[in-house]
């Protein structure tokens, strides 16, 4: 779910062709590990693994 947001919301931020065009492109650079929606996913996990320190402290 989250990933289809980023590929969306990068998809937005680029601009000059049709939003299919643009998204279609999106997921291919993702396939690849390039593009942006791929480095969003990368720095979910580097702030993922750096706060898992502190996930003790959670209280739900």
């Amino acid at each position: 779910m989250l990933a289809y947001r980023w590929l969306i919301n990068s998809a937005n931020e680029a601009k000059g062709k049709p939003f299919d065009i643009k998204l279609a492109e999106e997921m291919i650079s993702a396939y690849k590990e390039t593009g942006n929606a791929y480095q969003m996913k990368i720095n979910m996990h580097k702030a993922a693994e750096a706060n898992k320190a502190f996930a003790h402290f959670a209280r739900y």
